[in-house]
C-alpha cells in the first residue's frame, strides 16, 4: 500500500552561512546523490538569501528519506508528532514537519519550532482523504 505521494524539502540560506554546512544539515535526510535545486529569493532585511529545495515522488528516495528522518528522530520527537497530527496535518493530506539545521548539521535530527529549521513537507497518499485516513498513514510511517 502506497503511504506518501511525494515529499518537498526546503533549508534556507542565509548570506553568512556556508553552502557546503547547510547542505550537510540535509545530508541526514536526503539519499545520496540528491539534487538540491538552489534559487535566490528576496529578503526584507537586505541580501538575496538562497532557498535550497529537494523534491521528489520516487518511491525509493520517499523510502530513504522517511527511513533517514524515524531513525535519526528520538522516542519522544516521534511519539510528538504522532500525538500533535491535528496541528500538522492539513486538509490535502500533507503532513508538515521542521527540523532544527544546526542540530541536523551536528549529527542529530531534532523537531524545531520556530528560526533557521529544515521544512519538510510530506503529502501523504489517502482514499479517500479523510483526517483518520491521514492519521492512520502518518502512524504507519513513525510507530512503524
Amino acid at each position: 500500500m502506497k503511504v506518501v505521494h511525494n515529499i518537498r524539502i526546503e533549508v534556507f540560506l542565509y548570506p553568512t552561512e556556508d553552502f557546503k554546512k547547510v547542505k550537510k544539515s540535509l545530508d541526514l535526510i536526503l539519499p545520496e546523490k540528491a539534487k538540491i535545486e538552489k534559487e535566490e529569493v528576496e529578503s526584507y532585511y537586505g541580501p538575496a538569501i538562497g532557498r535550497l529545495t529537494y523534491f521528489t515522488d520516487k518511491a525509493a528516495d520517499i523510502k530513504r528519506i522517511l527511513g533517514n528522518i524515524v531513525s535519526n528522530l528520538s522516542e519522544e520527537d516521534r511519539r510528538e508528532i504522532i500525538g500533535g497530527l491535528d496541528k500538522r496535518l492539513d486538509e490535502n493530506g500533507s503532513l508538515f514537519l521542521r527540523f532544527d539545521k544546526q542540530s541536523a548539521y551536528n549529527g542529530k535530527l531534532i523537531l524545531g519550532y520556530q528560526g533557521d529549521v529544515i521544512k519538510t513537507e510530506v503529502k501523504l497518499a489517502s482514499y479517500p482523504v479523510t483526517l483518520n485516513n491521514l492519521k492512520h498513514n502518518a502512524k504507519i510511517i513513525f510507530e512503524g
